[in-house]
């Protein structure tokens, strides 16, 4: 289950509303949605379900301002967790979600060694609709996944950094409009 606080406008134009995501188990993280993408989070946001949102204040930033701003926007979402589908080809679809905090990463790398060195191993995991037994290929699948996404966010952040240098990207809206990794595609 997913709760949102804190909205506050992205642009003058109220196109986007960057609001604040907890999920149990998981780090909070700042996301941006819109009427397109994630329209019923801002419809709610509008009406007032999350709180009163902040205005929007337009600031210069220098490039090294944003890039530490894209870099901190980075580490939220690497910290967002990451939806794998672990089913094997062919059976229906067994869709988990994987920490990736530091601390998310670490324990997913243990398993994945674990898994390693004994694949017949069950691995017990928690899912939101209750617990599930994985198997060593599954946490496998987990792991890779795990790592591709938070790579993923690095690539990002390097294209954004390139965008910055070239004053493609020079306000937090062209920021929060740039396209991150999304945490619910991992497989």
């Amino acid at each position: 289950m997913e709760t949102y606080s804190s909205p506050a406008w992205m642009n003058e134009g109220h196109t986007q509303i960057d609001v604040t995501v907890e999920r149990e188990f998981f780090e909070p993280y700042r996301t941006t949605v819109t009427p397109e993408d994630g329209a019923d989070v801002f419809a709610r946001a509008v009406a007032g379900e999350f709180g009163p949102i902040t205005p929007y204040v337009l600031s210069v930033l220098s490039k090294d301002q944003l890039k530490a701003v894209a870099s901190v926007m980075r580490a939220q979402r690497e910290g967002a967790g990451v939806q794998v589908n672990v089913a094997d080809e062919g059976d229906p679809p067994l869709t988990v979600w994987a920490a990736t905090t530091l601390q998310g990463q670490i324990a997913i790398a243990g398993a994945v060694q674990l898994a390693s060195i004994e694949p017949t191993r069950v691995f017990p995991w928690v899912t939101s609709v209750g617990a599930v037994d994985l198997t060593g290929a599954q946490v496998v699948k987990i792991g890779l996944a795990v790592g591709a996404y938070v790579q993923a966010t690095y690539a990002a952040l390097g294209e954004v950094y390139g965008g910055i240098d070239v004053d493609a990207i020079t306000t937090i809206a062209d920021l929060n409009a740039w396209v991150w990794p999304s945490s619910e595609t991992g497989s």
